[in-house]
């Protein structure tokens, strides 16, 4: 996969902070009952060019605590 440069440079922020990085499709996430002990952060969201929904998220996630 390809990413923006700017996407590049907040994985590796979020690595070194102890993060783990989430990609796919799911821009809800963060609303989801599973990840409610989580702390997340919503790095990039790529949308459909002809439709406007989303098609890839990605997401950096680490346990609260």
């Amino acid at each position: 996969m390809k990413f923006a440069k700017k996407t590049i440079q907040k994985m590796d922020e979020c690595v070194e902070q102890g993060f783990k990085i989430i990609v796919g499709n799911n821009p809800y996430m963060d609303s989801f009952k599973k990840w409610a002990n989580h702390d997340l952060i919503l790095l990039a969201r790529t949308n459909s060019r002809t439709h406007g929904y989303c098609i890839r998220t990605v997401w950096a996630i680490k346990i609260r605590g």
